[in-house]
């Protein structure tokens, strides 16, 4: 289920469950400290050296069905030209 929610929402949903798998997708330079996995279409792999950052590449995400318990993605959806198709994509992961 995608849902609008505030940082400070994120941030004590992911304190509480610490032993989720989240991943941050399209968080440029300001990844969220929980994420275990970082994604982007820039290549950030220097900054987030030590982070296990994934490059996207296609239109399908690099990932599993349902790998994921919890999708970061913030300041995304306004850079995306199929939004239909992404949201498709993140429910899937």
């Amino acid at each position: 289920m995608l849902r609008r929610t505030s940082i400070n929402f994120v941030n004590k949903t992911l304190k509480e469950n610490t032993n989720w798998k989240v991943v941050d997708i399209g968080c440029g330079y300001s990844a969220n400290k929980n994420a275990s996995v970082i994604a982007d279409i820039q290549d950030l792999s220097n900054f987030y050296k030590g982070k296990n950052f994934i490059k996207i590449s296609e239109k399908k995400l690099p990932f599993k069905d349902k790998e994921f318990d919890y999708v970061i993605l913030s300041h995304v959806l306004e850079h995306v030209p199929n939004i239909l198709e992404f949201t498709k994509e993140v429910e899937r992961i």
